[in-house]
């Protein structure tokens, strides 16, 4: 951390995230910066790379990348508010498995609301909305679309 108003995290794996009879190796780093522009406010940017082996014992590279920005807004310790942009590639579904022979590019955007009930007890609200640059995304009538809406709601319990 060069200072109390920026932290920057990197953060590396190499490994196997198949059996050993299928055996792959992953390389994965991702790297984000927190700058607290203000006591209230803060703007997260982050990357994301990785790259796999595309089959047992090959030398070719499977790649996927992400990029991200986030832009928080803390009401008082109990509330606090987000809004994120994010862009994710990639091409040969190591990550996003589409179920179909091609990969995919998804923007996305989202909002959330984070309100602490209790110090260790956490609920957050979030509309996210994504696009892809191919239809991915299965509606309820099975049909596939380039666009979604999700809401969702979840509770966390620090034990």
């Amino acid at each position: 951390t060069p200072n109390t108003t920026i932290t920057l995290n990197s953060s590396t794996y190499i490994g196997n995230d198949f059996p050993d009879s299928t055996a792959r190796w992953r390389y994965f780093h991702n790297f984000y910066s927190i700058i607290q522009l203000h006591k209230k406010w803060a703007v997260t940017v982050g990357v994301d790379v990785g790259a796999q082996q595309a089959a047992e014992q090959k030398s070719q590279l499977h790649t996927w990348w992400n990029t991200v920005v986030l832009l928080q807004y803390k009401a008082n310790h109990q509330l606090s508010y987000c809004l994120r942009g994010e862009h994710f590639s990639d091409p040969q579904k190591i990550q996003l498995a589409t179920g179909l022979p091609y990969g995919a590019t998804v923007d996305g955007l989202s909002a959330n609301v984070d309100y602490a009930i209790t110090p260790s007890v956490h609920w957050r609200t979030e509309v996210k909305w994504m696009q892809s640059s191919t239809a991915v995304f299965q509606k309820l009538t099975q049909a596939l679309t380039r666009q979604q809406v999700t809401m969702a709601t979840s509770i966390a319990v620090d034990l």
